[in-house]
């Protein structure tokens, strides 16, 4: 199986509370297949829910687990669990180096000319990396916000107690889309060195809360910084197990896991790296919004199938396009140029469910190709956070 990035809600209604982890269970009237969505971007991305389970039809929203399947962005519930390294997890380290022999001067000119190759690469946006940085005469905004410590605040994901206004008129796309946003996160010069992928995401983890978190307080709700795991091993999780290469958002923990090797998945420069990252934020946003619960008890309601992964595609392009809007906030301090969001766009594509699943299977849980595009370009176009109200959009927009 490809790798992909995924969502995953795990979510048990207790007390009014939301605040249980169960295994993945199976409901309905009808069979189910195991969709495959996108993977992180490789096959996709968003979240795939394999076997994604149907609600059944009763006062409390039951359990979800959507498996992580090939894509990416997945999400899952609220845990008071704190964020620990999956089983099976064991960090990169570096290689020890070889000494060279007497002989050290016959490879120097190759030295020389790969790093005049290196530095042309870096410097022309060869792993995406910023052509700029941010400057000082620049008005940033939100520069007085304290961000959140990493993994302190809210422990739950917020439940709505099925209000279904939370999906179309939420507060937070009252919201203007911030910019320009200060970001200056680690530089990576090896998309497959663990150490310089975790740094950066973790770096982007507080950009991302930088950018959101206001919106989310002037909104009435709370900011939360999710802790970013970048794992080498497969593993398991509160929200399922962990696939190479993959990445996904697990609303049990409200972590964010990625894997080492998530370039692989559509061969990816680090400025579409930061995309899968920020999609599988996205998830957080509208956990802390409420969206992501409303869409179980929407799912629990629907009388079919299509209905069910209507509402999930929804959701998908949605984080796409929060996820695109970000990028638009910290352009001009992280450097990213047209070139970047045109590689985001065609990395968006190239994670449409009609790429990986035959017709008689679409439409699916996270968007066709032109849908996914759609909803990205719409982000890095948005002026208010409402520009990516995907639940009042025409069905035809998120096929």
């Amino acid at each position: 199986m490809t790798g992909r990035i995924f969502t995953m809600v795990v979510v048990t209604h207790r007390g009014g509370t939301v605040d249980d982890v169960t295994p993945p269970q199976t409901h309905g009237p009808y069979p189910r297949r195991a969709y495959v969505g996108p993977s992180s971007f490789g096959p996709r991305w968003g979240h795939t829910h394999a076997g994604m389970p149907v609600a059944p039809r009763h006062a409390a929203p039951p359990p979800y687990t959507g498996r992580p399947g090939p894509a990416w962005g997945h999400y899952g519930s609220p845990h008071q669990a704190p964020l620990h390294p999956p089983p099976g997890y064991q960090p990169w380290q570096q290689p020890p180096r070889r000494r060279s022999g007497s002989a050290w001067w016959l490879a120097l000119p190759i030295v020389v000319v790969a790093l005049m190759v290196g530095y042309f690469a870096l410097t022309r946006g060869g792993l995406g990396v910023p052509e700029q940085v941010a400057r000082e005469d620049v008005a940033y905004v939100n520069e007085d916000y304290a961000v959140p410590a990493t993994g302190e605040g809210p422990t739950q994901i917020v439940d709505t107690r099925d209000n279904p206004s939370v999906l179309t008129d939420s507060a937070f796309y009252g919201q203007p889309v911030p910019v320009p946003v200060r970001c200056e996160p680690a530089d990576v010069t090896n998309l497959s060195d663990a150490a310089q992928l975790q740094r950066r995401s973790s770096d982007m983890s507080e950009c991302l809360t930088r950018t959101f978190g206001p919106a989310l307080e002037a909104s009435g709700f709370e900011a939360y910084q999710p802790r970013v795991l970048v794992y080498s091993a497969e593993g398991t999780t509160p929200c399922g197990e962990l696939e190479l290469p993959g990445a996904f958002y697990c609303g049990a923990n409200q972590g964010i896991y990625l894997s080492s090797d998530v370039a692989e998945l559509g061969g990816l420069n680090l400025a579409g790296v930061d995309y899968v990252l920020a999609h599988e934020y996205a998830h957080n946003v509208q956990g802390r919004t409420g969206i992501l619960i409303q869409r179980v008890y929407e799912q629990r309601k629907a009388t079919d199938e299509a209905r069910e992964l209507e509402v999930s595609r929804r959701l998908e392009t949605q984080a796409d396009c929060l996820a695109a809007s970000f990028i638009t906030s910290v352009s001009e301090s992280v450097g990213y140029t047209d070139r970047e969001r045109g590689l985001i766009v065609a990395a968006a594509r190239s994670v449409g469910d009609d790429m990986f699943l035959p017709p008689e299977e679409l439409p699916s849980t996270h968007g066709v190709s032109a849908s996914r595009q759609l909803w990205t370009e719409r982000g890095f176009a948005a002026t208010m956070f409402g520009d990516c109200n995907t639940f009042v959009a025409p069905a035809d927009e998120v096929r």
